[in-house]
């Protein structure tokens, strides 16, 4: 198999059974790969109003999806975007445990909303392992920048 570069995938979740895959996994191989790939997600809307912010259960889903897919890669990441705290059914922490030990990296990035204090809580509950890093977005308006700084951060080949 002729080595690429990444596999993204989009899901949006909100409580548990609210998860919903908006973009399957998608090969990034190169520029225009990148860029076709970027304009498609720059078209995602939310499509629903989540019942809660279960971060677990977001997790729980993208690792399932993660395990389930047809690509393996070197790295297996899960990046959390959300505009508050846990606050769902599940246990974070022990998800947090079950993603390490299957191998994924969790990294997040708090939109500074409501919760104008969230970038901790992300730092401490939800970015995982020595490689994770956490960045913020002020507010939905800064999301777009944000993301995209995060994401050219993270596709960098290892060890760059």
């Amino acid at each position: 198999m002729k080595p690429f570069g990444a596999t993204i995938s989009v899901m949006q979740w909100g409580g548990q059974g609210e998860s919903q895959i908006v973009v399957p996994f998608t090969r990034i191989e190169n520029a225009r790969d990148a860029k076709a790939f970027g304009f498609l997600a720059s078209l995602i809307r939310r499509w629903m109003r989540a019942s809660a912010t279960s971060i677990a259960t977001g997790l729980n889903d993208s690792a399932k999806l993660i395990h389930d897919n047809e690509f393996e890669g070197q790295r297996k990441v899960i990046d959390v975007s959300g505009n508050c705290e846990d606050n769902g059914g599940v246990d974070l922490e022990t998800v947090q445990q079950h993603a390490n030990a299957a191998g994924i990296t969790v990294t997040g990035l708090a939109i500074e909303a409501e919760e104008k204090k969230l970038a901790p809580y992300y730092e401490e509950h939800v970015v995982s392992r020595a490689e994770s890093f956490m960045e913020s977005a002020n507010g939905f308006e800064d999301f777009a920048r944000a993301i995209k700084e995060k994401l050219l951060r993270e596709l960098r080949p290892l060890g760059s």
